[in-house]
């Protein structure tokens, strides 16, 4: 097998469909009606509320346009909230709202489970090598 930047490409592209796919079938299967980008938000915010939205465009690596239309759409939803600072009206933080709160620990175990289904498949060793590689490859890039 002859191994190129762009065959590496193409497999990170294969893994992160099959990641979004068993993501979708776990959240189907316990009736959970939110989807692959918002799981993600929820994620981010998990770990750290009260982020601007720029800096949660940069966590998750996806554009302020697109995160713009997600976050409206979570906030409709209940899911998040805008709050803004006192000192600075123009600046909006962003927080998981309590029904957001909850249905992050809700979807949690999920994530953890198809996380986990991968490890116990995977050799640990052959992903520390994987996660080199591809942190090689990013700070190539980066220096483009």
């Amino acid at each position: 097998m002859t191994c190129s930047v762009p065959e590496l490409f193409h497999q990170i592209l294969k893994v992160r469909a099959a990641f979004r796919s068993a993501m979708a079938k776990s959240l189907k299967a316990h009736d959970i009606d939110l989807s692959f980008e918002m799981l993600q938000i929820l994620h981010k915010l998990r770990q750290r509320q009260g982020v601007t939205q720029q800096a949660l465009a940069v966590s998750t690596v996806r554009d302020k346009a697109s995160l713009t239309s997600l976050l409206n759409n979570m906030e409709q939803r209940g899911l998040v909230e805008r709050r803004t600072l006192a000192e600075d009206g123009r600046s909006k933080l962003i927080f998981l709202s309590r029904q957001g709160e909850e249905l992050a620990r809700q979807v949690q175990p999920l994530v953890d489970e198809v996380y986990g289904y991968a490890e116990a498949k995977v050799n640990g060793e052959a992903v520390a090598a994987a996660i080199a590689v591809l942190e090689e490859v990013y700070e190539t890039l980066e220096r483009y």
